[in-house]
């Protein structure tokens, strides 16, 4: 009894935790997250920051104001692409000599922008089915995007990571980090409409190892 008790309390006591956790996931990037992160990458007009904790892997895009961020994230001969623009996405490119194919399309959901319990319920299993979650652009300060990734799906990887943000003032230009992120800057797959099969370059981009 002593155990299942435990057991219970521990599940209880996690997924307050991981609502806490969820809840600060808003589109605003605090000055403690300032703090706590670390910047990997900034030009004229963006940034890009990583803060990486004990169970997860945070990026925070700071730019004017966008439609899409769009990371991409490689992990051996796999692209990941996370998409957050008024829905959340994910698509994922498998190595085939030079080119990344995939078979896949996005699907989109998460639209949800209010702050309330319920809500951030919601953005919860969102997260425990995907193992990663962001705001929507309709979310707190324009030109803020906050990612969240589990990081059990990447620890003890070096991962090459890039950014391609859709600007709200230039939409058919997309604006790179770095600005050598190749097709993961591909104004198809930026917008949500993506083709089978890209070149992608990660050695290109910006080196993370996830301990």
């Amino acid at each position: 009894m002593r155990i299942l008790l435990i057991f219970f309390f521990a599940l209880f006591a996690n997924s307050c935790w991981s609502q806490n956790v969820i809840g600060f996931i808003d589109g605003q990037i605090s000055p403690v997250e300032l703090e706590t992160s670390k910047e990997i990458y900034t030009d004229d007009i963006s940034s890009l920051r990583v803060e990486i904790s004990e169970w997860f892997l945070k990026v925070y895009v700071k730019a004017e104001e966008m439609y899409v961020a769009s990371i991409c994230i490689c992990q051996g001969d796999q692209v990941d692409v996370f998409h957050a623009s008024a829905a959340l996405g994910k698509i994922s490119y498998a190595r085939e000599g030079d080119r990344w194919v995939t078979n896949d399309s996005f699907v989109f959901s998460m639209r949800e922008t209010a702050m309330d319990l319920e809500t951030i319920k919601l953005r919860e299993n969102y997260f425990r089915e995907n193992g990663w979650l962001a705001n929507t652009m309709e979310m707190g300060e324009k030109g803020e995007v906050e990612f969240i990734l589990d990081k059990s799906q990447f620890s003890g990887s070096t991962l090459k990571i890039a950014n391609g943000i859709m600007l709200a003032s230039d939409p058919e230009n997309i604006l790179g980090q770095p600005s050598q992120a190749n097709d993961c800057v591909a104004h198809s797959l930026v917008s949500g409409s993506p083709k089978s099969s890209y070149q992608f370059v990660p050695e290109d981009w910006i080196g993370l190892t996830i301990p």
